[in-house]
C-alpha cells in the first residue's frame, strides 16, 4: 500500500492484483474506515476532510462487466433531480492499467501507462515524457526498500494467496481423514509454501530493480526451492552479486 496525505484529503491507494472473491468488498470497507475514523465522539460527527481512496487494479478482471477503465462511486447526496447537494465529498474510484481504451481520460492516461509499464518489474523511462512521472520513478527507485523489508512484504503476501489455497486444499482432505487434522496439515502446508514464494519474488524483485537479467531457467530454480534459510541467503546476497546466474551457482545450486 502507498500512502499520501495533504491538508485537505486523504488519499488511500492500493495496488494489488485481484485474487480473492471478497476484494471490492474490502475496498470499501477501507473506504468507509478511512471516513469513520474522523469521528471521535458522538459530541460531532463531521469529518474535517474528504476521503478519496483510488483503487489501481492490474488485472483484467475474467467477469466482462468489470473491464473498465475507470469507475466511481460517489458519496454524495442528490436530489430527486439528480443534482448533488455537496453534502460529502468522500470517493471511491478504481482505475485498472489493463483495461486502457479510447474513452480513457488524456489524464489519467499516461498514468495508468506506466503502472501497466512497471508490472514486469521494469520501466522504460524514454516512454513516460510526463515530468512528475519522472519524478515519481526517481522517487520510487531512491526509495528503494532493503533487502529485509523486501522479503517481509513478499513474504505477507505469498502466505496471503497460499493461506486460501491451503485452505481450500485442507478442508477437502479433512473431509477423507478428519476436517480439523486435514485443515491444520493444509494450512500448515500452505504457510510454509507461501513463505517461500514471497522469498523468492522478493529475490527476483530485487534482482530486476538492479538491472540483472533473470532467465527463465534462474527464475525457475528460485522459485522451486523450499529451503526457507537458503532463500534467505540468497535474498541477502541479491544485492551485490554480479548477476542472477552466480546467485544460484555460488551453493552449486544448478539453474
Amino acid at each position: 500500500d502507498l500512502f499520501a496525505e495533504d491538508t485537505t484529503h486523504r488519499t488511500i491507494v492500493e495496488l494489488q492484483h485481484i485474487r480473492d472473491d471478497d476484494s471490492f468488498d474490502r475496498f470499501l470497507y477501507y473506504h468507509l474506515l478511512a471516513i469513520i475514523e474522523q469521528v471521535h465522539g458522538h459530541a460531532n460527527y463531521h469529518c474535517d476532510r474528504d476521503v478519496i481512496t483510488l483503487v489501481v487494479l492490474t488485472r483484467a478482471p475474467r467477469d466482462p462487466r468489470w473491464r473498465f477503465d475507470l469507475a466511481e462511486l460517489p458519496f454524495d447526496v442528490r436530489d430527486s433531480n439528480g443534482t448533488s447537494l455537496g453534502f460529502f465529498g468522500h470517493r471511491l474510484v478504481f482505475v485498472n492499467a489493463r483495461c486502457v481504451s479510447s474513452t480513457t481520460p488524456a489524464a489519467l492516461r499516461p498514468w495508468l501507462a506506466v503502472v501497466e509499464d512497471s508490472l514486469d518489474g521494469q520501466v522504460d523511462e524514454s516512454q513516460h515524457p510526463n515530468a512528475l512521472i519522472k519524478r515519481v520513478i526517481h522517487e520510487i527507485r531512491v526509495e528503494r526498500l532493503d533487502p529485509n523489508e523486501a522479503m517481509h512484504l513478499a513474504e505477507e503476501n505469498g502466505w496471503e494467496i497460499a493461506k486460501k489455497e491451503a485452505r481450500d486444499a485442507g478442508h477437502d482432505e479433512g473431509e477423507a481423514s478428519g476436517e480439523a487434522k486435514g485443515r491444520a496439515e493444509g494450512e500448515a502446508s500452505g504457510e510454509a509454501r507461501g513463505r517461500a514464494e514471497g522469498r523468492a519474488e522478493a529475490i527476483v524483485d530485487l534482482l530486476v530493480s538492479r538491472n540483472l537479467p533473470v532467465s527463465d531457467a534462474v527464475r525457475t530454480c528460485i522459485f522451486a526451492c523450499r529451503d526457507l534459510p537458503r532463500l534467505r541467503q540468497w535474498l541477502l546476497q541479491a544485492t551485490t552479486v554480479a548477476s542472477a546466474e552466480a546467485l544460484v551457482l555460488e551453493d552449486g545450486t544448478t539453474p
